[in-house]
């Protein structure tokens, strides 16, 4: 064999060559791929004749909704005269919730509160036990969330 190349279509389109390996490759990652689309795939062998090979069927795989979103960023705790002034960053605006959480032990957290379009939050100064840290998530319309991220003072 001389050649392993990797073709690829969506629908009734024609097949187009995404990658050539050599004999030794194993995957492939399809960064070039969108939400709910189907994509057919097939692998062309070459030998040193020039003859080609097709496989008899395609591998056809739909594109999934990564599980996670974005997380939080730039998630900062400053310390004020009443409490903590938390403030964060989030570009995707279609993500219209945010969810704060605290330590309750080093194994557990809790929901503190749940906002709404807001890129800062006022924690009075009675709101947190000493050691006790804040924790920040996106919340996506359709339910998916981010990873936390952590509130650094």
């Amino acid at each position: 064999m001389v050649a392993v190349e990797l073709h690829k279509k969506t629908g009734d389109k024609r097949w187009m060559p995404v990658k050539s390996f050599d004999q030794n490759s194993t995957e492939y990652l399809d960064t070039d791929v969108t939400d709910g689309e189907l994509y057919s795939y097939n692998l062309r062998t070459i030998d040193e004749d020039g003859n080609e090979t097709y496989p008899e069927k395609p591998l056809v795989l739909e594109a999934l909704t990564p599980f996670f979103i974005p997380p939080v960023e730039a998630a900062k705790a400053e310390e004020t005269e009443n409490g903590l002034r938390l403030t964060w960053q989030y570009e995707e605006v279609e993500y219209v919730e945010f969810i704060l959480y605290k330590d309750e032990s080093q194994e557990s957290l809790s929901t503190y509160k749940k906002l709404q379009n807001q890129y800062s939050f006022e924690v009075p100064g009675t709101a947190l036990n000493s050691g006790q840290s804040l924790w920040i998530k996106a919340k996506s319309k359709n339910g998916r969330e981010s990873k936390l991220t952590r509130l650094t003072l």
